[in-house]
């Protein structure tokens, strides 16, 4: 890694050119001890044209590297353009667990349970899933079946995980409250880079 990081650094103009290139320079140093040179290294994917998986590289080095914050900050870059959600998810609760931010992690991962699934073309068993959720989620609030309904966006074909869903509930069911709107824009934002409000008054 040293001669790696010698050779590398000799030549910074031809290195910025190829993120894999930035990305190898950025492992280079943090394994010889150069965390700051490798986060400087790192930080030029996000300040030059590069496609997503060259910073989602650049990302995972650094996190594996011990160096979650710039990790967290390369994976943020990318949060809207990332082709694979999931696997950007998981990477970010991995950055956010090896940070020792267990609760964010923990919120991550189960944002992924059902971020991404539209249980659609799921046929008879999506229905059945879809229905599980809604009559748990009108047990836990107190609420009749039929005035719960059951959302999901994402990937066409996966079922839903129905324990999970249901045990997600279960945790965010006692913050309800009147004043909840920006808590429940930002849990529903999942791939979105901001959250989304509308407010609606009529008469009756």
């Amino acid at each position: 890694y040293a001669k790696a990081a010698d050779l590398l650094g000799s030549v910074p103009e031809l290195v910025k050119q190829r993120p894999e290139s930035i990305a190898a320079l950025g492992r280079s140093y943090y394994q010889t001890g150069q965390k700051q040179k490798a986060r400087e290294t790192l930080d030029h994917l996000l300040h030059r044209t590069v496609e997503p998986k060259g910073v989602y590289l650049g990302g995972e080095i650094a996190s594996e590297s011990g160096d979650s914050d710039t990790a967290l900050r390369l994976f943020a870059s990318i949060r809207s353009s990332y082709p694979d959600q999931r696997r950007l998810g998981y990477e970010i609760a991995l950055a956010q667990y090896r940070a020792a931010h267990f609760p964010e992690a923990e919120s991550t991962l189960v944002d992924l349970i059902n971020s991404g699934q539209a249980n659609a073309g799921t046929g008879p068993g999506g229905l059945l899933d879809a229905e599980s959720v809604t009559e748990a989620a009108a047990r836990i609030l107190g609420l009749a079946a039929a005035d719960v309904l059951s959302c999901s966006t994402g990937v066409i074909g996966p079922r839903l995980s129905v324990p999970l869903v249901v045990a997600g509930v279960e945790r965010a069911a006692p913050g309800l409250s009147p004043d909840g709107g920006p808590a429940f824009a930002q849990a529903i934002r999942t791939t979105d880079t901001v959250t989304k409000q509308t407010v609606v008054r009529g008469d009756g």
